[in-house]
């Protein structure tokens, strides 16, 4: 686990979602090829939006 793993699971776990949610979320966040700060602040945005959607009751769909 690289030190941008370790920032994204800090920064998720201060998110305001369900335990489950952050319990998959760590997952994918291990699964995720983070090596560098712009890869850092993309997958930090990501996490971040949807997060904001779900809060807004929207519904995303994301696609690699």
């Amino acid at each position: 686990m690289s030190e941008y793993h370790v920032m994204l699971i800090d920064f998720m776990n201060n998110l305001p979602l369900a335990d489950n949610l952050k319990n998959e979320l760590h997952k994918c966040v291990l699964a995720s090829q983070v090596q560098n700060a712009p890869d850092f602040i993309k997958a930090k945005n990501v996490l971040f939006k949807n997060e904001m959607d779900i809060n807004e009751g929207v519904q995303r769909l994301l696609v690699n």
